[in-house]
């Protein structure tokens, strides 16, 4: 175990019978290159903890050998739920490796190189071009029920987006002034609201969903419709 390791171990709590979850750690974005910053989200953890983070490339039996391990000593803290979102790190600058795929540890429990989901993180090589949702917050929005009479409650979901990004919401009905909605997505991206249908019109229409998105210094938009009838 290199130095590295049995600081990141001694600097954790001792295990507690009282844990019983294992925990699960969430990369934003997948990609980047070395040096670039990532955010760290994770849930199924106690809630009140502090949690030491380390990054291995690519894991961290063959990181170490390779001495491509970071040790980030100042982690972030759960919330009352056992989840937090969008606590910032660097990624290493790699040794003796021009890209590589990347693990995120935090020691849990029993398992010093845990959680039992680690967060997993590629490093691309210098000046690669990375892909649009590794720079924008993209994400699914996906209304529920597709067709819905009016009066009737419409449930919204925010899929698959950056954790702790903030959704400015717009559902526009033909004749009504815009619906306006501002939610934070949870540590796994995800989050939903319901709106009410307002009183039918004549015939039927499609309802407008809008959504932007902004988390540190990355935007994004999408873009959904849903039918409504009589």
């Amino acid at each position: 175990m290199s130095v590295s390791q049995q600081t990141f171990a001694q600097q954790q709590p001792p295990p507690s019978s009282q844990r019983a979850v294992q925990g699960a750690l969430k990369a934003t974005p997948a990609h980047g290159h070395s040096g670039d910053i990532i955010y760290i989200s994770g849930g199924d953890f106690p809630p009140h903890i502090h949690l030491s983070l380390m990054m291995a490339c690519p894991n961290w039996l063959v990181g170490a050998r390779l001495h491509n391990v970071e040790l980030y000593g100042v982690g972030p803290t759960t919330n009352a739920n056992g989840e937090f979102s969008g606590y910032p790190i660097r990624g290493l600058p790699l040794q003796g490796l021009s890209l590589s795929a990347c693990q995120i540890y935090t020691q849990f429990g029993n398992n010093t190189f845990g959680p039992d989901i680690p967060g997993s993180y590629f490093i691309e090589r210098r000046g690669a071009s990375l892909g649009y949702c590794d720079t924008h917050v993209c994400a699914r929005v996906v209304p529920s029920p597709h067709r819905i009479h009016s009066g009737l409650v419409e449930h919204i979901a925010i899929e698959q987006g950056w954790p702790g990004a903030k959704a400015d919401i717009s559902i526009t009905y033909p004749g009504s002034a815009p619906r306006h909605l501002r939610k934070q997505l949870d540590w796994e991206g995800n989050v939903s609201v319901t709106d009410r249908v307002p009183a039918p019109l004549a015939g039927a229409y499609r309802a407008q969903v809008k959504v932007s998105f902004h988390f540190a210094r990355a935007a994004g938009n999408a873009f959904t419709t849903f039918m409504v009838i009589h």
